[in-house]
């Protein structure tokens, strides 16, 4: 979304389970603040094949 500047470098997200701040510069990710775990899941390999 970024890379199609659809958001700012800098957004909070909000979950279920608190809010966390992520910025977004030079290709690098940082999250920072703290969440609260509200569920456990597996990921099948196929949501990564685009």
């Amino acid at each position: 979304m970024r890379k199609s500047y659809l958001c700012d470098s800098e957004i909070t997200v909000h979950m279920p389970g608190g809010q966390i701040a992520i910025a977004i510069s030079d290709g690098m990710v940082t999250m920072t603040d703290a969440v609260t775990k509200v569920a456990d899941g597996l990921m099948s390999s196929e949501i990564f094949e685009y």
